[in-house]
């Protein structure tokens, strides 16, 4: 290769990376002058990268990473935008052979290698790398079926989630990296079915603990000092994990120790209620929900569910804990918190709940969203409607392109886990779910994506191509074609209903920590089910 050449597309990847090969020579060329190649791993990877390199002393090598290319060049934008991302790692040659491998961990595709100052004489570089860095999950749940595309979606599933754990659940390997609670709630479920392993989960519990500032409320990732990271409503959804991991364990003692924590979270929004009546902006702190166009000028239905909600699972903790006094407190909590929601958003002619209230002009703000009648349903608040909500709002913005519904808001990825968890609830609606997942996930797929996408219609070089959020269907496929639920802690009973949606065969095992529950469907002729002697079937 000479001076000439300015770019070098390498499509093997694997050529470069066996011990004691020669990747490539590069003969001097003018200072002025660099040459890049772009090397594309084939799929998402999260690692330390590394080289061995022969060279004179001063040349100068830049790695860049991206998870895309357009016009065959890496997408990358402004790193001052946004979470200020650092992608590019620079090292300069010392005389002789050397290697090196950087510090920081990269998430990323493709790999840009830009070899500048060149000038005399050759410049050898002998191997490029990527050791790769993912938390030790020792086993993982085995689910294929006679469907392609059903296998590649959940393959593409649980790759995003290995590429979103290191030593802590992260967003993300290729932006910010860090452990957002909203994200990590869906994330514990990822890795409850596809791995059985729950001690990320239950380290990122306690570090949220640990962030607790003086006023109750946690960071929205941690360890950060960030002002601009504190998010009250990932405060509640904090409070919501702590029984999401005795259900997955059977294990209390978690919230035993961190009660006291969460009573002090709890009293920051009672006292907020107390003098505003409902839930608002709070202007101070970052009020996130979900990337839509959820209204937070006044009142928000759908954070006020969010604070029922967590009301009525610290009652539930009452009665585990046994704080017979507590859960008197919590349930009047509720019941005010509920009555003041029934009072301002809902309508009773129409048979909805409004998504928010103008507290300067005193009126309703009529838009209707998926989020606030997904809780509402999770929430059991008006039953006899559920199944409206599904048909009239749930499932329209399902059946078009993302946000393509004119009257309804829809979820983001993010989101749509606790569309579905409602849809479920509801029953009746497995074939539309998968079918939904199939359309959405199945595009990402069409698009040469290799990890679930952060939203929908990702914005290049800003947006994450590999965010644990969006990897939920490893919870629904399991839940609603293998028809596997846990219905007690640690998986002790579990429901079996196979809906294999004119599957021809489906294999399932699931790792627990009695055994394995595995499942094989043949058809509808033969079902075969093996399950761990401490596990029992409702």
């Amino acid at each position: 290769m000479n001076g000439k050449e300015d770019k070098k597309r390498v499509n093997s990847p694997e050529n470069m990376l066996k011990d004691g090969s020669s990747f490539t020579k590069i003969l001097p060329f003018p200072k002025n002058k660099k040459i890049s190649f772009i090397i594309d791993y084939g799929e998402e990877v999260a690692g330390f990268i590394g080289f061995e390199i022969e060279g004179n002393g001063g040349e100068v090598l830049d790695f860049t990473v991206s998870e895309l290319l357009e016009n065959n060049w890496l997408c990358v934008t402004d790193p001052s935008e946004g979470c200020k991302v650092a992608m590019s790692d620079r090292y300069i040659a010392r005389r002789g052979r050397q290697s090196y491998e950087f510090f920081s961990i990269q998430g990323f595709r493709y790999l840009c290698l830009t070899v500048r100052n060149v000038e005399k004489k050759s410049f050898k570089i002998k191997k490029v790398y990527v050791r790769q860095v993912s938390y030790p999950f020792e086993k993982q749940t085995i689910f294929k079926t006679s469907d392609e595309k059903i296998n590649k979606i959940w393959e593409m599933c649980v790759r995003t989630q290995i590429n979103c754990s290191f030593d802590a659940y992260v967003d993300c390997p290729w932006r910010e990296q860090a452990q957002w609670w909203g994200d990590a709630r869906v994330q514990a479920a990822n890795t409850y079915y596809a791995f059985g392993d729950m001690r990320l989960f239950r380290r990122g519990i306690k570090q949220a603990g640990q962030s607790q500032l003086p006023n109750g409320l946690t960071y929205g990732h941690f360890p950060t000092i960030a002002v601009g990271c504190i998010l009250p409503d990932f405060t509640l959804t904090w409070i919501h994990t702590h029984l999401d991991y005795y259900r997955y364990t059977g294990d209390k003692s978690l919230m035993e120790e961190q009660f006291k924590k969460m009573e002090k979270a709890m009293e920051f929004f009672s006292d907020y209620i107390e003098k505003n009546y409902l839930l608002g902006p709070m202007p101070e702190w970052w009020v996130f929900l979900d990337w839509a166009p959820l209204y937070k000028e006044g009142w928000n239905c759908f954070f006020n569910l969010l604070y029922l909600s967590s009301l009525k699972t610290m009652i539930k903790i009452c009665e585990i804990l046994r704080k017979s006094d507590k859960k008197k407190y919590y349930t009047k909590l509720a019941g005010i918190l509920q009555k003041r929601i029934m009072k301002i958003f809902w309508d009773e002619k129409e048979k909805v709940f409004w998504d928010g209230y103008n507290t300067k002009s005193g009126k309703i703000v009529k838009n209707l969203s998926q989020h606030t009648h997904s809780f509402a349903i999770l929430l059991d608040l008006k039953r006899q409607y559920h199944k409206k909500w599904v048909e009239d709002i749930l499932l329209p913005p399902m059946k078009l392109q993302p946000f393509s519904h004119k009257k309804i808001i829809e979820g983001s990825t993010f989101f749509y886990y606790y569309i579905i968890e409602a849809m479920k609830k509801v029953g009746g609606y497995e074939k539309e779910i998968i079918d939904f997942i199939k359309a959405r996930w199945g595009k990402m797929l069409e698009e040469g994506a290799t990890t679930c996408y952060e939203i929908w219609n990702p914005n290049p070089g800003n947006t994450s191509l590999c965010h644990a959020w969006s990897a939920h269907p490893i919870v629904h496929f399991v839940e609603l074609i293998a028809g596997i639920k846990p219905i007690s802690p640690n998986w002790g009973k579990i429901k079996v209903n196979p809906n294999p949606l004119n599957l021809e065969k489906l294999e399932v095992s699931i790792p627990v920590s009695q055994g394995k529950i595995e499942l094989e469907v043949i058809g509808r002729r033969k079902v075969e089910l093996n399950i761990p002697k401490k596990v029992t079937v409702a």
